[in-house]
């Protein structure tokens, strides 16, 4: 369904080229460039949650991802007065996204391979009512840190 919804949305978009893994390259080398992988919780005392973002003074391309994988995009107003745009997604959402550009990440590769780990943890957790099963919380805090080491790094090393 997500697939068909993918196609048919992106037709629109006549200065893409009309091939499928052309049009998810293009958004992955965008996301690679412009793009975050996060997993933090969204208020004190809740679970972590993994979410992504792209964010850019142009607000086409993030148009482009919104259309194609939902989310929602919001504006702020940079210190010279430009608008800068954000695309956010959350959860299953931000899996799909990640999921559907991997085969074209080359910067954001390994990020995204930590943020399937952590979703496997939400899936073991997802139906449960009495908390989280042994080792699944440690599990998750070490796939936190090892995507902010990662992240953190990669920011030193682009400075």
């Amino acid at each position: 369904r997500l697939l068909y919804h993918m196609t048919e949305n992106m037709e629109r978009y006549s200065s893409m080229d009309n091939t499928q893994n052309n049009k998810l390259a293009y958004i992955a080398g965008f996301f690679d460039g412009e793009g975050s992988i996060m997993i933090y919780p969204l208020r004190k005392k809740e679970h972590p949650r993994l979410f992504v973002a792209v964010g850019n003074t142009s607000k086409e391309p993030l148009c482009i991802i919104k259309d194609v994988f939902g989310g929602s995009i919001t504006h702020s107003t940079l210190y010279s007065g430009r608008t800068f745009y954000t695309w956010r997604a959350a959860n299953r959402k931000a899996e799909t996204f990640i999921r559907h550009l991997y085969p074209f990440l080359r910067v954001k590769r390994e990020q995204a391979e930590f943020a399937f780990e952590f979703q496997k943890t939400v899936m073991i957790t997802r139906n449960r009512r009495n908390g989280l099963p042994f080792g699944v919380e440690s599990e998750r805090d070490i796939i936190i840190g090892k995507l902010r080491n990662l992240n953190f790094s990669r920011k030193r090393h682009n400075a």
